[in-house]
């Protein structure tokens, strides 16, 4: 550009009228040439520029907006949607089949408790018998396994306590219902202790053991030992279930859980358990061993209101599943 202007100034200053047409010819060609046409160039090359790179924006922003999605491209999805949705569809159905399942358990679990505590309430309501009523003398078979319609049975019993031979059972903590249970705060441990099962001597000359009630741990010496002729009202009871995690100690008197044929035996005794009943609360020191009160034995540590608690929490999530199942794969 600056030859051409220099040029053209020359010319304009030159006497010679053909130099300077032509120098003004040569700016207006080069104005057309090579100012105009090479400045439009830039400019198409630009807009195409923005145009590609505008498209490639738009696609990779959709290829991230699928990929964050969770969707794949069309080819892909038209391969694998089938898959993934029987497989999706079949996964989350049988999660939601089975806590169903589970909450109609509970239900069921909730529906047998009640039947069970109605059932023990309307015995421990009825009027006391003797023993020598409903398990005769010299009929042992009867009474070992102790029948499940004589359990919970009120029964009366006259006889003398053999303490020689008494038994601790335990560690226990203290029976529900008893009032006598050491006030603690929520979720902390409860005061544990024993229960004290001692032999009685009947009067038709047969023995029987008796649970006498539960006895603090750090109470085991003030537990008391009543003598002579005692009258006896008492509940009947059936053993325990073994527990392969616990052994008992029969040498030293000490059992973990209640093995009434190998307790009667190293006692002496018939397989025949009564838990003594507390008549009325005492007014005064407390009398160790503390006898159960009736309404413990229909009281549960698992009570019928926990199982419905359970089925409800089983019957939400078994409904969660069925909407997940119908939202995602389904719909």
């Amino acid at each position: 550009l600056l030859p051409i202007t220099e040029r053209a100034v020359r010319g304009s200053n030159d006497s010679t009228p053909g130099t300077f047409m032509k120098t003004s010819f040569s700016a207006r060609v080069f104005d057309s040439s090579h100012l105009h046409a090479p400045m439009a160039r830039p400019a198409i090359a630009s807009r195409f520029t923005c145009t590609v790179s505008m498209n490639l924006g738009a696609h990779l922003k959709r290829l991230s907006s699928n990929a964050a999605s969770g969707q794949a491209s069309p080819r892909a999805q038209a391969s694998e949607s089938l898959w993934v949705k029987r497989s999706g569809a079949l996964l989350f159905s049988g999660a939601a089949l089975y806590t169903a399942s589970l909450s109609y358990w509970q239900l069921e679990r909730y529906q047998w408790k009640l039947g069970l505590i109605e059932e023990r309430t309307k015995r421990l309501e009825d009027k006391p018998v003797t023993i020598t009523s409903l398990l005769p003398v010299g009929d042992d078979n009867s009474c070992f396994p102790l029948p499940e319609s004589l359990e919970y049975r009120k029964v009366l019993c006259i006889g003398k306590f053999d303490h020689a031979n008494q038994v601790l059972l335990g560690p226990r903590s203290a029976p529900p219902a008893s009032g006598h249970g050491t006030p603690v705060p929520a979720g902390a441990p409860s005061a544990t202790g024993w229960d004290v099962v001692t032999p009685l001597v009947c009067k038709d000359g047969r023995r029987v053991l008796v649970n006498r009630g539960w006895v603090n741990r750090e109470q085991v010496h003030a537990i008391t030992h009543p003598e002579g002729e005692q009258q006896l009202l008492g509940i009947l009871k059936g053993g325990e279930k073994g527990n392969r995690f616990a052994v008992n100690n029969v040498d030293e008197g000490h059992f973990v859980w209640l093995d009434l044929s190998t307790m009667a035996a190293a006692t002496g005794s018939k397989p025949i358990l009564i838990y003594q009943q507390q008549e009325e609360k005492s007014i005064g020191p407390i009398k160790w061993p503390i006898a159960r009160p009736p309404g413990s034995f229909a009281e549960f540590y698992v009570q019928p209101m926990t199982h419905l608690t359970y089925a409800a929490t089983w019957a939400c999530l078994s409904a969660l599943g069925g909407c997940i199942t119908y939202l995602r794969f389904l719909r």
